[in-house]
């Protein structure tokens, strides 16, 4: 099948697997394409202080820092596990779509280019005018 390709199509063939080779190097040694997996939030657990001595009121009526999020103004915040760096992975199914779109997209543009351009000189040929 090959074989009945002309110079023009041959030289498509090979731009369309150097645009493949292309897109796969980028997309894996640059992480071009990547997906962010988020990493796990810490987790703290709340453990009374001792000895406990609350903060006095403040005079302009703020509230701490953990009052404002419901604890007890008594505790310390004890971290229970450590967040879980995020994590980036190829996205090879973007990556897929990023080098075959385009490679479509321009053996259409080409093929409908030149159909045409053949149309329009096929008018001129048989003398319509």
């Amino acid at each position: 099948m090959l074989d009945r390709l002309n110079g023009w199509q041959r030289i498509g063939v090979v731009a369309t697997g150097l645009w493949f080779a292309f897109i796969v190097c980028v997309g894996a040694l640059e992480g071009g394409i990547t997906q962010r997996v988020a990493g796990a939030p810490a987790e703290y657990e709340y453990v009374p202080r001792t000895p406990c001595t609350p903060d006095p009121p403040r005079p302009d009526g703020s509230i701490s820092f953990e009052e404002g999020l419901g604890q007890p103004p008594c505790t310390d915040a004890r971290l229970i596990r450590e967040e879980v760096p995020e994590v980036y992975r190829t996205n090879w199914g973007a990556m897929f779509l990023a080098a075959i779109i385009p490679a479509i997209l321009a053996w259409l543009l080409v093929y409908g280019t030149i159909g045409a351009v053949r149309w329009v000189a096929k008018g001129f040929r048989e003398g319509r005018q």
